[in-house]
């Protein structure tokens, strides 16, 4: 027969095991039905660019250009370059195949909800969203000739939706104008100097510090002279 010093021994590593197996038991069910709240591993901040929403504006089409598509692709570009290290940015072709897994429409932009489908979707920790409040393109001559001198403007919002929050959590505005004699190249010329004047303030709130180097190009959209314009993050 056992002693009774042998009897206790077991009994102990049974109510060891018991606690051990009830414990883990507890937590499986804790995370199971969302008790545990899921912690993001350590990395840089994960951020999608959506099409921006046309707003009371539009045009562009007859040009070859989107102005809504062609501003999140030039932001997103613009982005990933002036944020690498401190922001992943996804390729604007990833979010494009899950909005079309979610049977995305312009208008979803305006909807938390969707927003949030959006995010889950990609896996992003942020958004960028915004609208083209004005566009326009006027020419400048009156001389029925091919070609012409044509002034371009462009203002814009630009906004960070964190789907933690399910909300806007930050706002900023941009303007660009452009000025030459093809159409289409004042037009991009113009959107592309709307994304830069709101690249230092997106990328300050979604990093907290950064430089950018805002491009300069020369009359008609043509690339200028070496020199660049600097915006100092703090």
């Amino acid at each position: 027969m056992r002693d009774e010093g042998g009897q206790a021994r077991d009994e102990g590593a049974k109510r060891v095991r018991c606690r051990y197996l009830c414990g883990a038991g507890l937590i499986a069910l804790l995370a199971a039905f969302g008790g545990a709240s899921p912690v993001r591993a350590e990395g840089p901040l994960v951020v999608g660019v959506v099409d921006f929403y046309p707003g009371g504006t539009g045009g562009g089409g007859d040009l070859g250009v989107v102005p809504t598509r062609y501003v999140a692709d030039d932001l997103s570009a613009v982005l990933a370059r002036a944020g690498a290290g401190q922001i992943s940015v996804l390729p604007r072709a990833e979010v494009a195949r899950a909005e079309s897994a979610l049977r995305w429409r312009g208008a979803d932009v305006l909807s938390f909800a969707r927003l949030g489908e959006l995010a889950e979707r990609v896996h992003a920790d942020r958004l960028v969203v915004g609208w083209i409040t004005v566009l326009s393109l006027d020419r400048m001559d009156t001389i029925a000739t091919p070609g012409g001198q044509y002034l371009g403007a462009v203002s814009l919002v630009v906004q960070i939706f964190d789907p933690r929050e399910g909300r806007l959590v930050w706002q900023t505005t941009g303007y660009g104008t452009g000025f030459g004699m093809l159409a289409y190249i004042v037009l991009e010329d113009t959107l592309r100097n709307g994304v830069d004047s709101t690249v230092a303030p997106t990328l300050h709130a979604l990093t907290g510090a950064g430089t950018y180097i805002r491009r300069r190009t020369g009359p008609g959209g043509a690339p200028g002279s070496q020199q660049e314009e600097g915006s100092r993050l703090a």
